[in-house]
């Protein structure tokens, strides 16, 4: 097994731009949202 200090060093870094919508409120809050709406859906689907 690799050294896991090795393996992280080398992992990708996100761009600025997905580090700026990973941080952004609005972003979240919309992600946020979006997958609740989806889980109620699932949800629905298996009560009926």
């Amino acid at each position: 097994m690799e050294n896991a200090v090795d393996s992280i060093a080398q992992a990708p870094l996100p761009t600025e731009k997905t580090v700026r919508s990973r941080t952004n409120l609005v972003v979240q809050a919309w992600r946020f949202a979006a997958i609740n709406l989806r889980m109620i859906a699932m949800i629905r689907k298996g009560h009926d």
